[in-house]
Formats: C-alpha cells, sequence, structure tokens
C-alpha cells in the first residue's frame, strides 16, 4: 500500500482542535463530507493517483471501523460510528480516536503520522 496522504491527515488532525469551525455541528456524516470533499477535489485537479489511493485508504478504514465496533460491513463508517455515538460531538470524538487508531495500526504504511512536532 501507498503511504496515506500526510497532508488529509494533517488536515484531519487540525480540525480535531476546532471541529466546530470546519464542521458546523461536528458529526461522523459531517467528517464523512468533508473527506468526500477532498477526494473530489484531488480528482478535478486531475490527480487520479491520489485520489484512488485516498479512496482505498478510507475503504481500509470502513472495514477497520466496522470491526472495531462490531458493526455490519454493509454500513458507511459514519453510519456505524453514529450507531454506537449518539450525540454529534460523543461522534466526532470516537471518529478521531479511530482515525488514530487506524494510524497506528498501519503506521508502517502511513506518512506522516506521527503526532510529533506537527504544527497545527
Amino acid at each position: 500500500m501507498k503511504p496515506f496522504e500526510s497532508d488529509l491527515l494533517r488536515f484531519l488532525r487540525k480540525t480535531k482542535s476546532r471541529p466546530g469551525m470546519y464542521f458546523g455541528t461536528p458529526s461522523a456524516e459531517r467528517i464523512s463530507l468533508v473527506i468526500q470533499g477532498w477526494i473530489l477535489y484531488r480528482l478535478e485537479g486531475k490527480d487520479e493517483v491520489r485520489h484512488d489511493h485516498l479512496a482505498e485508504v478510507f475503504q481500509q478504514f470502513h472495514d477497520f471501523v466496522a470491526g472495531e465496533l462490531g458493526g455490519k460491513n454493509d454500513l458507511g463508517w459514519p453510519s456505524s460510528i453514529s450507531r454506537v455515538a449518539a450525540s454529534p460531538e460523543q461522534q466526532c470524538t470516537l471518529f478521531f480516536e479511530l482515525l488514530e487508531a487506524f494510524v497506528d495500526l498501519h503506521r508502517g504504511d502511513v506518512a506522516g503520522c506521527s503526532n510529533k512536532g506537527e504544527k497545527g
């Protein structure tokens, strides 16, 4: 697997400190929409390699979330998170916990995955 796009990971980590500023009412669905917008931006920029890789990474994230939360694999990861976290704030918190666990699991495949020394 190619390294995870570090610019997206840095952006997502930056949103963690002020999720309302980036997502409005932070929820798993809104975070997903921002990620989808990011992927669309890459596609529109004719950067198909990055787009394909981002889609691949988030398919793996989807499978990871389903496994961690014991949900059905046919639900999207936002739905899986929403099923176990009632409030939008809890969904946001759970998303970031799952994202970091996913990054830790794939540390060898993830570029820019260290929290140390990142500016945000």
